[in-house]
């Protein structure tokens, strides 16, 4: 018998179209509720505003700008963030440099099967919340 899942109420901040419908339903699937944001100015609205996210699913590249500059911007003005996955197709060691610029709990090198990412999320959220 399979272990009750724990659900929870990602970000997912990815500019690239397809791959954010994927992403996004893939995750659905998983249990988890969504909202995709397809722009750093969107992100940055969503989690600046009070949220209810367990988890951002964050891509280092958003068109012009990139995730790390997104979570210094948010973090200049006080905002208290969920867990940070980094999320990207760049080298692994770039995402090792994001995640420790960023404080992420987690890296997800693309492309990654639906279990490392539900994996990934699991270990986000138990990092703030490591009674879980």
């Amino acid at each position: 018998m399979r272990p009750q899942r724990t659900h929870h109420c990602i970000l997912l901040v990815e500019d690239d179209e397809p791959l954010g419908f994927v992403t996004s339903e893939v995750l659905k699937q998983l249990g988890h509720d969504v909202d995709w944001r397809v722009s750093a100015n969107e992100a940055f609205d969503s989690l600046s505003r009070e949220n209810h996210f367990d988890a951002v699913l964050l891509d280092l590249g958003l068109g012009t700008d990139d995730g790390v500059s997104l979570i210094d911007a948010l973090r200049r003005r006080g905002v208290a963030l969920p867990p940070l996955l980094i999320f990207s197709a760049q080298p692994v060691d770039a995402l090792r440099f994001a995640a420790r610029a960023t404080g992420a709990a987690a890296i997800l090198q693309k492309p990654c099967t639906a279990v490392q990412m539900d994996a990934a999320i699991d270990l986000a959220v138990a990092s703030k919340n490591p009674n879980l």
